[in-house]
């Protein structure tokens, strides 16, 4: 963003051998070098009149490929795009017995503010750095809202009063990633898998789990897993669309090895390729005799393997785990989507196990009519042979299909016509292949949270068999809008996940009906469930057919994503999916916290410098749960002016009359003391209030740190407890970790642990009572335990 008259810099990288040029286009025009003098940056002293979308290319002999967009807006004043103070909606649903007071309302509107982008008059944007100070909207004013539980019990919560334009981090991306190996239907962990971003290795932890800042903002970024711990699985290339400053997570696949086929390499040998499930097979390979060499160099001979990894696009389990992300770029350096006719991969080795390389080409035969691809009168195509760089997650093209008459093992008497491609020595050696073709594509606008993920598994219409075209996935950006570049002409099904991991509900609430007669979209029931979504799960059915109103706009040269589909708001006649959530039961009573914390708040809720967000443990004996209070203090302070804020629970059940509360605290550590002007470390005074019900303090569990708050032993807990009826308080003092590695009754999480599943994260760690604990496949939602409570009630 800039006014009138002021300057800018788009700045552009690139690498190859030989050295690439640059080039700078706007609009899909391309920018004269002999006025503007670009190479890597282009400078532009003066942006009046040149709003727009740039880009760059870096070109060389054996290519080209586009920037992403840079959006110029020139604004003539920054009344233009500042940010609104009226908070958007936003509802949260109170426990049961609790209501607004002095009303029967039990839902509050507590507002919040849209992380957008703004801009502010007294902000001083440079003209020759490539990027600038960023500013967004964000809670300016709190006001309170006074709650009542039970008839009796009566406390605040703060709702968003006012926004404004504040300064804002930097913003960074995350991934935080699970890797699991999938056998049959079972999945398991992948302990220790070997992660390469860019020459650069990492490992995930023993449960499969790997977070990793995103390096320099990208917004598409291949990674390739290895399981070289265990070695059962089979490498995979997969490939992240990121949202810029948000943490994304995924989960990623990794198929079994496959088993060794035998065969003897002094004769021809056939292998037909397709699912086993799959009663016949979609492609066959003939590889020739004495086709293998050794390490020498020498011609092998005798008694071979072949391990041979397919992709059958009949089936959507292979679909949604394929590697790389059913792209390309073509020879202009513009992005293309690929359907998939399957990939495979072949890896020979001799009795022993070692690695045999191929000296002579591998045929692979496809019959076409299987799955309609098209083949003009002179026996010509457009499908291509393909290999995956795993360095830019992109597919290559590697060679051509012809036709060729062949005869068959079912039909030696009419030979029938089948579609061939060579897979030359060297492209063996690339890894993953594929059989795809350039098919045109538009662009979904979906609608929902901000941070959910939405999926889409298209396939090809009026096909006698199951064939799908590719799988396609992304997360919702700041603005609550997911683009998604779709193959048209072509069915799709589309779920989406909220942030905590509760599949969102689709809402045809704002659809005419003669959009939905046009598109077939109807609501069904999961077509995603190897994702792991039950059968009850909803989706979205419908035809990809483009209109310039949505909800699938048409592709534009340049525009991956067409304008109207990436606006921030919908446009007015416009049209777009939905994908809404089901209210809440739990109550977040945390101020939102801009994105850049002021360090100089003596009562910010998360501590300079520490990563974590904290929950205490309540444990509830007997006949029934009930709603908990914690107020977070600052040590040894009990007035309001030093209040932290507060967060209510209700206790969920668990098994044996145990029910179990986890309430979020202030996490003990730096604090900004005003007097002395510095951080100091400080331990955390909680007033655990009991809301409703009738319930006896039983034990506070932390005793055994009451005495040793800043590990020194010179700070001592000044507790008190009482028997109670509802309303009647508790404190109870979170020492100062001080080298302990985990405090029992206190469960955390890292904030960029997984996307914004922190709260999920440690509210799963208290009920499972393990600060270890990881989601994993199957474990995503732990039954509450007596395990480690921070303090311990009986109810009745």
């Amino acid at each position: 963003m800039r006014i009138s008259g002021h300057g800018v810099t788009f700045c552009c990288d690139g690498d190859g051998t030989p050295t690439p040029e640059f080039e700078w286009f706007k609009d899909n025009n391309i920018i004269d070098k002999d006025v503007y003098h670009y190479n890597k940056t282009l400078e532009i002293s003066d942006v009046s009149g040149l709003k727009g979308r740039y880009r760059c290319r870096v070109v060389n002999d054996y290519g080209s490929e586009f920037s992403d967009v840079a959006n110029l807006q020139v604004l003539n004043t920054s009344d233009e795009i500042s940010c609104n103070p009226t908070p958007i909606s936003k509802n949260a649903t109170l426990p049961a017995g609790c209501v607004k007071h002095g009303t029967t309302n039990d839902i509050v509107h507590v507002g919040q503010c849209p992380p957008t982008p703004c801009l502010r008059n007294d902000s001083a944007l440079s003209n020759t750095a490539c990027r600038d100070e960023t500013f967004c909207c964000a809670v300016e004013a709190v006001e309170d809202v006074t709650i009542t539980c039970g008839g009796s019990v009566t406390f605040n919560i703060s709702k968003v009063a006012r926004c404004g334009c504040q300064a804002c981090q930097v913003p960074k991306s995350y991934i935080s990633v699970v890797v699991v190996g999938l056998k049959g239907a079972v999945e398991k962990p992948i302990a220790y898998c070997e992660i390469l971003i860019r020459n650069q290795f990492y490992n995930a932890d023993d449960k499969g789990f790997f977070t990793l800042e995103v390096p320099n903002d990208k917004q598409r970024l291949p990674v390739v897993f290895k399981d070289t711990f265990d070695e059962e699985y089979a490498d995979v290339t997969k490939v992240f669309r990121i949202e810029t400053g948000q943490t994304s997570f995924f989960k990623t696949v990794l198929k079994v090895k496959p088993a060794p086929k035998p065969f003897n390499s002094s004769e021809p040998f056939k292998v037909p390729l397709g699912d086993s499930h799959v009663d016949s097979a979609f492609a066959e390979i003939e590889i020739p005799e004495d086709a293998l060499l050794k390490d020498d160099g020498t011609i092998y001979s005798g008694q071979a393997n072949l391990r041979l990894s397919i992709m059958d696009p009949r089936n959507a389990s292979d679909v949604m785990t394929a590697p790389g992300d059913f792209s390309t770029i073509d020879e202009d350096g513009e992005e293309q989507l690929l359907v998939t006719y399957g990939m495979l991969s072949l890896d020979f080795e001799d009795d022993s196990g070692n690695k045999l390389s191929t000296s002579k080409s591998i045929k692979m035969f496809l019959d076409p009519d299987r799955f309609n691809i098209s083949v003009d009168s002179n026996g010509n195509t457009t499908t291509k042979l393909w290999w995956l760089d795993e360095k830019t997650g992109r597919w290559i093209e590697a060679g051509s299909l012809w036709m060729e008459t062949k005869e068959t093992s079912r039909s030696k008497r009419s030979p029938r016509r089948f579609l061939v491609t060579e897979i030359t020595p060297v492209i063996q050696n690339k890894g993953i292949l594929n059989v795809d073709v350039i098919q045109d594509f538009g662009a979904v606008r979906v609608s929902a949270p901000i941070g959910s993920t939405v999926r889409i598994l298209c396939k090809e219409p009026n096909l006698t068999v199951e064939k799908y075209l590719g799988y396609l996935e992304r997360v919702v950006d700041g603005n609550g809008v997911a683009c998604i570049s779709v193959w048209i002409d072509t069915k799709c099904f589309m779920q989406a996940e909220s942030s905590n991991a509760l599949f969102l509900d689709p809402s045809t609430l704002d659809f005419p009906d003669a959009v939905l007669a046009q598109l077939s979209a109807s609501i069904v029931k999961s077509q995603l469930q190897s994702l792991g979504s039950s059968p009850d799960v909803k989706s979205f059915s419908f035809n990809i057919k483009t209109d310039s109103k949505g909800p699938v706009y048409p592709h534009y040269q340049m525009w991956v994503a067409p304008p109207d589909c990436k606006a921030r708001r919908l446009i007015p006649g416009n049209r777009q999916f939905k994908f809404t959530d089901a209210a809440s039961a739990n109550l977040n009573l945390i101020t939102q916290i801009p994105k850049k914390a002021n360090t100089k708040d003596s009562l910010n809720w998360y501590p300079p410098g520490i990563t974590d967000v904290c929950f205490i443990k309540v444990l509830i004996r007997g006949s029934k749960g009930s709603i908990f209070l914690a107020s977070s203090y600052r040590a040894n302070k009990k007035d309001k002016k030093n209040k932290y804020g507060d967060s209510l629970a209700m206790a969920e059940p668990g098994p044996d009359s145990v029910f179990v509360a986890c309430l979020e605290v202030r996490c003990p550590g730096n604090v900004w003391d005003k007097d002395a002007r510095k951080m100091v470390e400080e331990w955390t005074y909680v007033l655990v209030t009991h809301l409703t019900g009738t319930c006896d303090f039983q034990k506070n569990h932390m005793d055994k740190y009451q005495n040793d708050l800043d590990g020194t032993k010179t700070i001592t807990c000044p507790t008190r407890y009482k028997r109670h009826a509802a309303g009647s308080e508790n404190w109870i003092c979170i020492p100062l970790k001080a080298g302990r590695k985990d405090l029992d009754g206190m469960f955390e999480a890292s904030r960029l642990a997984v996307r914004d599943k922190l709260n999920t994260l440690a509210i799963n760690r208290c009920k499972a009572g393990d600060n270890t604990w990881v989601d994993t496949p199957g474990n995503a939602n732990p039954t509450p335990t007596d395990k480690l409570p921070a303090i311990e009630f009986s109810c009745r």
